[in-house]
């Protein structure tokens, strides 16, 4: 009985989502009660947050776009407009312009590539959705820059660049995958 409280199962909630809390008379100051208010509301709060929103904020970054392995589409953004700078074969890049609205939906213009001129897609928790069935991946971390990202390798920080570091071990291919990853465009 440590802090002079007991802790159990409620009886009508499923065991592992509800806390009872019988407070001893010695803790019944604010604080205590502070603390076991905590308690009680945490897993029902956590539960709640598990849901994941996705909007045009999630945009910006490097995508693989299963088509083009080995290819990222890298998406940058200012305000609602912005373009997919990438390259189908290593040697040309190109850059097609791209729309977002606040609600996570997309329009790319394709056409100056020989693709279509209006192409949808839509943000979900896979990627980006396309209207021709293709899913776009994300594989950069949100709010990591070409310079940060070489820090964090010397830092080993791999697991926090992104899906495209999963497999990195050591600082010095990290190095040079934040080249890839993270373009200065």
């Amino acid at each position: 009985k440590p802090f002079g409280f007991k802790c159990g199962p409620r009886p009508s909630v499923p065991r592992g989502f509800g806390i009872e809390l019988r407070v001893s008379a010695a803790m019944r100051s604010h604080h205590c009660m502070v603390l076991c208010l905590a308690l009680r509301l945490g897993p029902a709060a956590a539960l709640q947050s598990t849901s994941v929103a996705i909007d045009s904020a999630d945009l910006p970054g490097a995508w693989a776009d299963p088509n083009h392995p080995g290819h990222f589409r890298h998406i940058k953004l200012d305000g609602e407009n912005g373009i997919i700078h990438s390259t189908d074969d290593g040697v040309s890049f190109w850059d097609v312009p791209i729309g977002a609205d606040a609600a996570g939906h997309v329009v790319a213009d394709f056409s100056a590539k020989g693709g279509p001129k209006d192409l949808t897609g839509e943000l979900v928790e896979a990627g980006i959705r396309w209207s021709d069935g293709n899913v776009w991946e994300k594989m950069s971390a949100k709010g990591i820059t070409l310079d940060r990202c070489k820090v964090m390798c010397q830092r080993f920080g791999f697991r926090a660049l992104g899906k495209a570091f999963a497999d990195i071990t050591m600082p010095q291919p990290c190095v040079l995958k934040c080249d890839e990853v993270y373009p200065a465009l």
